[in-house]
């Protein structure tokens, strides 16, 4: 610790040595320095001075003058500034105080109060500056914080930008020969009767057509990112719209030896929903249950419940798959992510499926909850409010 931080250093101003020496006994606590003219002080002030004694009768220049230039001076400005006087006469304080004065110590001197004075408000002083700095301080760290979140939210909005792009365009380019090659492979698989040509044909088929899938999301979740979908409502069953989304996985179900159960609908009224959108939540949400599924059932069940003030159908889809750890129930509906996430998964895919599902459920003003099937496996639950052009 330096000296100025252990005795705060105090400047007098005075042109009788009588006085300063008065003072220099009372003070001796402090570091101190002394000017016997107005001019000194003035120049004197400009280095590390915590107050100053100022006496306003003096040859050269008066207090009032002196204390004119130190509150002109950025530098000495802020420094506290006691008068020194025997004038008693109130306009005379009211005058010191209004050019920037903090207190007047009449003559003769009492120590007492010239002690207690002069510590009050070298403390105040100290604390003003304290706050002074903070507040610089925090002002600083609110302006870099500021600046950061706004580089961060830039960087963010761009890579947003960039990967919709770059999604988009990837799609595109390659969706259209993905869409040239299968239909020469429907062509193929009409004409060749060779059964070891026709398993090889169909192993590329289906590898093509899950890559097609994919690209068929990607476009989708492009589209979502940029905002370019939005619901275009009708009214259907869900129920018969269900039965012709399984349809396509009847095959598997059968391969895989699944038991598959659609219960009914609560009643017979239509639901209200986009059906192209529909057909992407539910034809994910099966093919999930359907691809994570060695054995078991896959149910389909159909409630009504009150969602955001409105009623609200409620398809579930349950599966006795490999589940969801309880690790991973929280990131499963973000982009690029699979609840079987190691080097070796078993089940193919991107990632992007549950994110999507998500996406277009709540461009319903719905929503999308996961838990875990008692008998082992998921359940997805589907909330579509029946009111939602209301909402």
């Amino acid at each position: 610790m330096n000296n100025r931080s252990k005795k705060p250093t105090i400047l007098i101003v005075d042109d009788v040595p009588e006085n300063i020496a008065i003072l220099g006994e009372i003070l001796s606590d402090y570091r101190l320095k002394i000017a016997t003219g107005g001019h000194k002080a003035i120049e004197l002030a400009t280095e590390e001075i915590d107050l100053i004694l100022l006496d306003i009768v003096m040859p050269d220049m008066d207090g009032f003058d002196v204390i004119k230039r130190l509150k002109a001076n950025p530098v000495t400005s802020e420094i506290p500034v006691i008068f020194l006087s025997v004038m008693s006469k109130p306009e005379e304080k009211v005058k010191g105080f209004r050019l920037g004065a903090v207190d007047y110590i009449t003559k003769p001197f009492d120590a007492d109060e010239i002690k207690f004075r002069i510590a009050a408000h070298i403390s105040s002083s100290a604390y003003q500056r304290l706050l002074l700095n903070m507040n610089e301080e925090l002002e600083h760290q609110v302006k870099q914080r500021t600046h950061e979140l706004l580089l961060e939210k830039q960087r963010a909005e761009q890579a947003s930008r960039l990967k919709s792009s770059f999604m988009a365009l990837i799609s595109h380019e390659l969706r259209t020969p993905m869409t040239g090659i299968l239909g020469s492979l429907e062509v193929l698989l009409a004409e060749i009767t060779n059964p070891e040509h026709l398993l090889f044909l169909n192993a590329v088929k289906k590898s093509a057509t899950r890559l097609h899938e994919t690209l068929d999301s990607i476009v989708s979740f492009s589209n979502l990112e940029a905002s370019r979908m939005s619901p275009n409502y009708s009214r259907f069953s869900y129920r018969e719209r269900i039965q012709g989304i399984v349809q396509q996985f009847i095959p598997l179900i059968q391969q895989k030896k699944l038991e598959l159960y659609i219960g009914e609908s609560e009643d017979n009224y239509p639901g209200y929903a986009d059906p192209v959108m529909f057909d992407l939540i539910f034809n994910n949400l099966i093919s999930n249950a359907v691809k994570y599924s060695k054995s078991g059932k896959i149910s389909i069940v159909f409630m009504l419940s009150e969602y955001l003030g409105h009623i609200s159908d409620v398809i579930i889809v349950m599966d006795n798959g490999i589940g969801i750890p309880a690790e991973k129930k929280k990131t499963v509906f973000e982009e690029f992510r699979q609840a079987d996430e190691g080097l070796n998964r078993a089940f193919e895919g991107v990632g992007l499926g549950l994110s999507l599902t998500k996406r277009l459920v709540e461009l319903h003003r719905g929503k999308i909850t996961l838990e875990d099937n008692p008998e082992g496996g998921s359940v997805f639950s589907v909330f579509l409010p029946r009111a939602a052009e209301e909402i």
